[in-house]
Parts: C-alpha cells; structure tokens; sequence
C-alpha cells in the first residue's frame, strides 16, 4: 500500500495508508484546486486589463467567478474525503446549479449577442428555413434543459429542508 497522509496525533507521527480509489481521488481533488485557481487568475487579469461594458459581462464574471469557486470546493472535499476526513453533504447542488447557469447564459449570449465575443470558429447558420427551424428548437430544448438542471439542484436543498423539519 501506499502512504501519503500524514497527520499528527499528540506527539507520534501516523501514516495513514493509501488505495489507489483513494489516491485517485486524492489527485483529481489537487487537479480541480489548480483549475480553480487558473480560472480565478484569469478573471482577475480580465478585470486589470479588461473592462466591463454593462450587465451581462459582469453576470459572465461573476458566474466564472462561482466556478472558481466551487472548484476549489469540490477539490478541498476531495482531498479531505482522500484523508479519511469526508465533509457533509453540501445543502445544494450547486454543481446543478452552476452547470444550468453558464449553459444557459452562454446559450442565451450565442444567440442574442449579450456582449462582443471572440470567436476563431465561424458561427453556424442555417442555410434554409428548415434549419433556422431546427436551430431554434435545439436552443428552446437546450434552455429546458439548463432550467431543469438548475431547478433540480434548488429542489435538493428545498427537499432537505422540509425532511429535516
């Protein structure tokens, strides 16, 4: 087996071993940390350098700035789950409820222009009306979707409570 942790009880040093579930966990909770913290870095310089030209480039923002966050969050509870150490379960799902929030807003921005974006790769267009048709109805049922996703991760906190009640 492999050691890793080590954790100090009173004045003996203890290792605590290791499996390979554990280690993995162990790795992807340091891999989400670093993610965390490359995405904070880049909208911290995005807003040194850059600037906000109105409302939905700061809900952009502050949406990936929940998303550091919350990278950050699953990777601590990951590593303190591969220490033996498990947190309890978060009230939310916020991971629901974020992933529903940047596909809609990035859904929302890809169609109606919010704010100017970059882009390297042409946008797709429909080149009959047939198409267009079926364009709108992927973006209708894609927008159900991330409204389900964020309902359901409200749903569970909401649930949680009434049960504890």
């Amino acid at each position: 087996m492999l050691a890793s942790a080590m954790s100090c009880k009173g004045s003996v040093l203890q290792v605590i071993p290791m499996d390979m579930r554990h280690r993995g966990i162990q790795i992807l909770g340091c891999l989400a940390i670093i993610a965390g913290c490359l995405v904070g870095l880049r909208l911290i310089r995005g807003l040194i350098v850059g600037h906000i030209a109105n409302f939905w480039m700061l809900l952009g923002d502050v949406l990936f700035a929940a998303l550091a966050v919350y990278l950050v969050y699953v990777g601590r509870r990951g590593l303190a789950f591969a220490k033996g150490q498990p947190r309890p379960k978060p009230r939310f799902g916020w991971g629901r409820i974020l992933l529903g929030a940047i596909l809609l807003f990035s859904s929302a921005n890809s169609h109606f222009h919010l704010f100017p974006t970059r882009t390297v790769i042409k946008p797709l267009e429909p080149s009959n009306p047939t198409q267009a048709a079926a364009m709108d109805v992927t973006a209708i049922v894609i927008a159900i979707g991330c409204i389900i996703l964020i309902v359901s991760g409200i749903w569970i906190g909401v649930r949680r409570q009434v049960v504890k009640s």
